[in-house]
């Protein structure tokens, strides 16, 4: 029997974000923990303001006080915000949705998302003339490689000049071999995607979870992608490419 699929509401991603989300600039830092400290240090100083009588005298230093905790508030929430939709457009979620009501339930492409912006209460996501109303989320890393879900996500993500190839009018003779071929991965590209994975999840060191704590899951995470996006690479040239991009990311983490 087929597992069934776990379905995430946008709320459920941008929860699951969060949670996994550190600073840039120090990976030891939970960018949860630093909301939830501002929004405390927040509430402890409009009680006191209000304790005081909330007067207009001392409203200033008040705003002097509290206008930075909001601001880091307010940008460590855009912050989470711009990872979640990074996630979406190198596909470490994929987006689901409807583009009306008696529509049938299509895969978002991932090159959609840096177009569309998403209204998580209302599960809708707009931009460039198009809507998706429903919208829900598969983590594509948890998806079972039997499932037929994979497919589709495959399809959907294959620019439409790869769906449909024009036929040249006089096409050249090919090889048995060459029939069928598929195209060659871009790995500066994969590379970028390993970047914003390792930003949300962390490093794939011991320190990690199972699962994301050695470089063989990176490279089936890589292997996944490549498969996805219908592209072509050996055992040992992804591992080739996976130990070269761990050593490139691991510096930036440290400094």
């Amino acid at each position: 029997m087929m597992a069934p699929l776990t379905w995430k509401t946008p709320q459920e991603v941008r929860n699951r974000v969060l949670d996994i989300a550190v600073s840039r600039t120090d990976p030891n830092i939970s960018v949860k923990e630093v909301i939830e400290e501002a929004e405390r240090n927040l509430a402890f100083e409009t009680h006191i303001f209000a304790l005081q009588g909330a007067k207009d005298a001392d409203r200033q230093q008040f705003e002097e006080i509290v206008q930075p905790l909001r601001r880091l508030i307010s940008e460590s929430n855009a912050a989470v915000d711009r990872l979640m939709m990074e996630m979406m457009g190198s596909g470490s979620w994929i987006g689901f949705g409807r583009r009306h009501l008696d529509a049938p339930e299509e895969v978002i492409p991932n090159r959609y998302w840096p177009f569309l912006a998403l209204n998580i209460k209302e599960a809708r996501a707009s931009g460039e003339g198009i809507e998706f109303r429903g919208v829900r989320f598969l983590t594509y890393g948890e998806i079972p490689r039997d499932q037929p879900v994979r497919d589709r996500i495959t399809a959907a993500n294959k620019l439409p000049s790869e769906a449909q190839p024009a036929a040249p009018a006089s096409p050249p003779a090919k090889s048995q071999a060459q029939r069928g071929r598929r195209k060659v991965a871009d790995w500066e590209d994969y590379f970028e995607a390993l970047k914003t994975k390792i930003a949300a999840v962390g490093y794939p060191d011991e320190l990690n979870v199972k699962g994301w704590d050695k470089q063989a899951d990176v490279e089936r995470w890589v292997t996944d992608l490549l498969e996805r996006e219908g592209c072509s690479a050996g055992v040992s040239t992804v591992r080739g490419y996976v130990a070269e991009f761990l050593a490139r990311i691991r510096p930036e983490i440290q400094n």
